[in-house]
Formats: structure tokens, C-alpha cells, sequence
């Protein structure tokens, strides 16, 4: 689901108060497990990896 809200928001076109998508970016916080815990934390860090490629936005370690 978290996928799906990145993708409708997602833009870009530079006109009015659109934001590009190269100013977008990200930070995650992760909990203990880290992000290689293979479960909830790995799969939002491999979300947003996949954004990365697919949108251009920026992920903030």
C-alpha cells in the first residue's frame, strides 16, 4: 500500500506548484531488526530502492 501512495504522488513535471522529481527525498527510520530483517523494515528499504530507480527521487541514509 505504501507503494501505491508513493506512485500517485509522484511527478515529474516542473509546472506550477508541482514539485520535480528530483527534489523529492526520503529518509527511513528503521527500528532493532534493521533494514535486513526480512520482514517489514527490508521491504519498505526495498521499496524504496525500487522508487529510487523507477521516480528519481533521493533516499537519505
Amino acid at each position: 500500500m505504501s507503494a501505491s501512495m508513493l506512485v500517485g504522488c509522484g511527478t515529474k513535471s516542473t509546472e506550477g506548484n508541482l514539485t520535480a522529481s528530483s527534489d523529492i527525498k526520503i529518509g527511513m527510520v528503521a527500528d532493532l531488526g534493521g533494514i535486513n530483517d526480512e520482514s517489514f523494515n527490508q521491504s519498505a528499504w526495498e521499496g524504496l530502492q525500487q522508487a529510487e530507480k523507477d521516480f528519481g527521487i533521493e533516499i537519505v541514509e
